[in-house]
């Protein structure tokens, strides 16, 4: 099924048609007021928003909706600290506070808000992170280290794909043994130079995903 029949059919099914619940949103505070807003009791899902920005007379005929929804993504994507990466190339990042927090989950809960009421999503996953949470396998030996958004991940993995002797190997495993093995990849110290490209796919998916 074509994606915007998939998300038609669930507003349908779904959402409460005519029944709408007023949100009212601070610019300035805008991802805080968001969170505010779907974290009280009587918060509901199913109702159309219907926006009022703090100090603006406006009436809501689907315009303030739709700036208020694309601005949260921007901050949801730069502002919440879950996310980090370029547009196009967006990466979750691990950050235990933050999952102690909560942002994560609120995270999900602002994306799907916005989607439900017909607005955007953030701009947008790193398309090899998107199907491995669809549970599809991409072609990870051939992954850009490039969008990688540490420096120093880069380097290592960078190290990885340039290994094409035994001498090399040798080298990689002296230097970078040990983190590839912490990374899930154990059987660096027995690999051959054939091996590198699976071990280079193993440290990306652990670093950009199962992790």
């Amino acid at each position: 099924m074509d994606l915007a029949v998939i998300l038609s059919a669930f507003q349908e099914h779904h959402l409460s048609e005519g029944l709408v619940s007023t949100v009212c949103i601070r610019r300035k505070k805008l991802l805080e007021s968001a969170i505010n807003a779907i974290s009280r009791a009587t918060f509901c899902w199913t109702h159309s928003p219907l926006i009022e920005f703090v100090g603006e007379d406006a009436g809501d005929m689907g315009g303030p909706q739709r700036e208020f929804f694309r601005l949260l993504m921007i901050e949801v994507q730069t502002s919440l600290g879950i996310f980090k990466g370029k547009a196009g190339h967006v990466f979750l990042s691990y950050d235990q506070a933050a999952l102690d927090q909560r942002k994560y989950f609120k995270g999900g809960n602002l994306i799907a808000w916005s989607i439900a009421h017909g607005g955007p999503c953030i701009k947008a996953l790193d398309p090899s992170l998107f199907q491995l949470m669809c549970g599809q396998e991409p072609t990870l030996e051939h992954f850009d280290w490039h969008v990688l958004p540490d420096p120093d991940l880069q380097s290592k993995v960078k190290k990885i794909l340039q290994c094409k002797t035994a001498g090399d190997l040798t080298a990689l495993q002296q230097d970078l043994g040990d983190w590839i093995a912490e990374c899930g990849v154990p059987g660096i110290f027995s690999a051959t130079v054939e091996d590198i490209p699976k071990i280079y796919a193993y440290v990306v998916k652990h670093y950009i995903f199962l992790r």
